[in-house]
């Protein structure tokens, strides 16, 4: 067991990985010698997706439930660090660590990862943007459907054993419009599905790379060719301009990273577009969408309902604004669940398990870094002279 100075007990896996073909990447020059020994820190219990990391000359150390003061005082020992939402990698964390070479996200969202700092302290960023989708739009749909037949509410008193069926009529999804933000790898899986169950599906003009700009909803096909994307998900174009998808949408769904250009993006402003019986989804990342100015609209009865996956604030206790948001009987709320089911979690880590491996084998393709092309040379020249 690895001694770190912290009470924890961490869980070194060591096993073999599949490896992708050969690719030319844009770091050849630090590819790992066959007796370098480069250690993994995951912050995830073990996993299957870990396989195949001690073949190539790495070893794994899983450390589930870290905090972030711990996290800051181990991670010095480690060549790579792979994260979930729940932590932040800050540019203090990466200052004091000259051996982090690289560090992946177990997710699509990197806002949890000072992108700034690692760019400019030579350490590129990886994340899993498309492991996830199929389980957030999965989740999307259970949302919209829970609002629009209250089965929350219903289910509520019928436990309570009460029958009233007569207080509980709802709306189909079937002929509604779905106006969706950010049409990158969650956006295309909603689509699909909200097609199959009769909705018109409309998108915004922009969605990618603008309004919702950032790399981490990137997926391929490239930008250019999400138009393509879109017919072939069945949705109705051309794509409008964000106000008038905000006024024909039923129900309207944020599909955004958050970014200085995105926070705020639908406040006081653009929801008092919409219809009165229309309903907002966030399942992206909270502060996307203006919680207090969503929670005044709901209590003046501007708005049909709301459902909510994402908060600016996520932890406890909660904030008083989301206890309001969450009493009311037209809002569901989940604590940002959309990823988790356990195929997506293997998904995820599997995917940017495989892009530290192959940062460290040479071959990671520039595409796949979020923060660019980083000065790989900054942080050789900072662990040079740290040693």
């Amino acid at each position: 067991m690895r001694s770190t100075g912290v009470a924890l007990a961490f869980l070194a896996v060591r096993s073999r990985l599949t490896w992708l073909g050969p690719r030319q990447g844009i770091y050849g020059a630090l590819r790992a010698t066959d007796t370098t020994r480069r250690h993994i820190l995951v912050l995830d219990p073990a996993s299957p997706a870990y396989q195949g990391i001690e073949t190539a000359g790495y070893q794994v150390t899983a450390a589930h439930g870290l905090s972030d003061p711990e996290l800051e005082q181990v991670l010095p020992a480690y060549d790579a660090v792979v994260v979930r939402s729940a932590n932040q990698i800050t540019r203090n964390m990466l200052v004091a660590s000259p051996r982090v070479a690289i560090v992946g996200r177990a997710g699509s969202g990197v806002d949890n990862i000072d992108l700034k700092a690692a760019s400019e302290l030579g350490v590129p960023v990886v994340n899993a943007p498309t492991g996830n989708s199929g389980s957030v739009a999965e989740l999307v749909m259970g949302l919209m459907l829970g609002v629009s037949r209250s089965i929350s509410p219903a289910h509520d008193t019928t436990r309570r054993g009460e029958w009233a069926k007569s207080n509980f009529t709802g709306r189909t999804l079937s002929g509604k419009t779905l106006g969706i933000v950010g049409f990158g790898s969650v956006g295309i899986a909603l689509a699909r599905l909200a097609v199959a169950f009769g909705m018109v599906v409309m998108i915004a003009e922009g969605s990618s790379p603008t309004p919702c700009s950032g790399r981490a909803e990137e997926i391929d096909p490239r930008a250019s060719e999400r138009e393509g994307m879109a017919s072939q998900a069945g949705v109705t174009l051309p794509p409008l301009p964000l106000d008038e998808l905000l006024s024909k949408s039923d129900f309207f769904s944020v599909h955004c990273p958050l970014t200085a250009d995105t926070k705020g993006l639908i406040s006081r402003r653009e929801l008092a577009l919409m219809k009165p019986s229309a309903v907002v989804i966030n399942a992206a990342r909270g502060g996307v969408v203006d919680e207090l100015a969503l929670l005044q609209s709901l209590e003046q009865g501007h708005l049909g309902g709301a459902a909510l996956d994402v908060f600016e604030c996520e932890r406890s206790p909660l904030q008083d604004h989301i206890v309001n948001l969450c009493r009311l009987p037209n809002v569901l709320c989940t604590p940002h669940i959309g990823g988790s089911t356990e195929e997506a979690g293997e998904r995820v880590l599997a995917e940017v398990c495989g892009a530290v491996v192959d940062f460290f084998q040479g071959t990671l393709p520039a595409s796949k870094i979020v923060n660019g092309a980083p000065d790989m040379t900054v942080r050789l020249k900072r662990l040079g002279s740290s040693s």
